[in-house]
């Protein structure tokens, strides 16, 4: 909603002459070419069209703190002094007989600038939708999770934070399989088979970016002393390799932020490790 907020302020920011145009009709001239009154015309013409007249295109765009959509009134003649004259078919045929105006008229195409500001409220629009709709569907998905984790026990927490992490870099090694396994065994005081880790692995929702949300949301679920054996057995994890790299590290760092421990609660663990 912050980006939608800033987008929106940004349009709305102009010059006090511009700042009109935010709601409402602003019309603009785009002058095509000077006239030149043939000197056998003059008497035809207003005055007006002798000094300084343009054969030019009215267009309109109506505004809604973005242009909602631009109108065509087609050939007009523009003077110097910002007036104009409407010109319709028999007002432009009447002025090509007598030289005035060209046969044909120029095409004079509306430059696409124009278009794409006359329009620019669409694409806006598009944004906050798909935004709204991505945030609506994130925040879902993120109740879901919540509804599957409330009421479940500390090791079915361990348990998926710990094949969560195996996945955070995307590929799940044999060495992982056997740790986790190890872990939820002892943890249990019951053989955990390495088939039900796979099967478990196969069917998790938790993505590695996902972890440390996930970190956040079960931490309040917990006991200091689950706390603990939390992170150290991600680290474990994390650490079957025998390397943990500066993101990993990062990573761990924020997940331990995450389940209230301190930095120094943190060193004292892994110390141990």
């Amino acid at each position: 909603m912050r980006i939608i907020m800033i987008c929106i302020l940004l349009l709305c920011i102009a010059t006090p002459a511009e700042a009109r145009t935010r709601f409402g009709t602003e019309d603009k001239i785009i002058r095509i070419q000077k006239i030149e009154v043939p000197a056998a015309a003059r008497q035809m013409v207003p005055p007006e069209f002798l000094d300084n007249a343009y054969l030019a295109r009215r267009i309109s765009i109506k505004w809604f703190i973005a242009g909602a959509y631009l109108t065509d009134h087609g050939y007009v003649i523009e003077l110097d002094d910002d007036r104009y004259f409407d010109l319709g078919t028999e007002r432009i045929s009447a002025l090509q007989t007598i030289g005035v105006l060209p046969i044909p008229l120029s095409a004079a195409p509306i430059p696409a600038s124009e278009y794409v500001i006359g329009y620019s409220l669409w694409p806006i629009l598009a944004f906050v939708l798909i935004s709204t709709t991505i945030s609506i569907m994130i925040r879902n998905r993120r109740s879901r999770r919540v509804r599957a984790v409330v009421g479940s026990s500390f090791p079915e927490l361990l348990r998926q934070t710990l094949i969560g992490a195996a996945k955070a870099d995307g590929k799940i090694d044999p060495e992982e399989i056997k740790l986790i396994d190890e872990i939820m065994s002892k943890i249990t005081n019951a053989k955990v088979r390495e088939t039900s880790i796979m099967q478990d692995i196969d069917h998790s929702t938790l993505k590695g970016g996902d972890l440390l949300s996930h970190i956040e949301m079960i931490g309040p679920m917990m006991n200091p002393v689950q706390r603990q054996i939390m992170i150290r057995e991600l680290y474990r994890v994390i650490a079957v390799d025998g390397k943990i790299d500066r993101k990993e590290k990062a990573m761990l760092d924020s997940c331990a932020k995450s389940l209230m421990l301190t930095p120094a609660q943190l060193k004292e663990i892994t110390a141990k490790l």
